[in-house]
């Protein structure tokens, strides 16, 4: 199976993740696939208090591994919010390179979502103690240290993004 990335309108992520899995179950597909919408935990400071919040981790894009596109094409198309497929067409689709989907897959849970990672510095270097950034092979952009944040660096749709990822600061070694 291959993933594929579907551009679809910025805060419809869930309704289209939704309509693929109802859409599939209703018409009988039975091939596997999986719909992921990616998110992550945040701390966000409002009217002088913490709170954790859930934002998307690429708004406007859900992600697809499925063995064949055709079934997925037609339906999309029915569905007012759906674009396009990046790395395709309309009747045709492209699989975006393994290297592109496998840090994520590597970060996010099973309900699809970027926990906190429990963090403390050694001089210049972030150590992560557990959660997902424990094991993360990548580039980190930059420290928030005020609102927990590490930046990391992505490549998703020949495109790079830094995203806001989570963290726990524990102290300093």
């Amino acid at each position: 199976m291959k993933w594929y990335v579907l551009f679809v309108t910025t805060g419809f992520e869930d309704s289209v993740c939704d309509y693929i899995t109802d859409q599939a179950r209703r018409l009988g597909y039975e091939m596997p696939f999986r719909v992921l919408v990616p998110k992550r935990k945040l701390m966000q400071i409002r009217g002088g208090r913490r709170e954790v919040v859930t934002k998307m981790l690429f708004p406007g894009y859900v992600f697809l591994e499925a063995g064949e596109t055709d079934f997925f094409l037609r339906t999309l198309r029915r569905h007012s919010k759906y674009f396009k497929i990046l790395y395709g067409g309309d009747l045709s689709a492209e699989a975006i390179p393994r290297e592109e989907i496998e840090p994520i897959l590597r970060l996010v849970n099973e309900k699809g979502e970027i926990d906190f990672s429990d963090v403390y510095f050694e001089g210049n270097r972030i150590r992560a103690l557990n959660g997902p950034l424990t094991n993360f092979q990548g580039t980190i952009v930059r420290v928030n240290k005020r609102y927990g944040r590490v930046t990391i660096r992505f490549e998703v749709g020949r495109q790079v993004h830094d995203v806001d990822i989570g963290v726990r600061l524990l102290g300093i070694s």
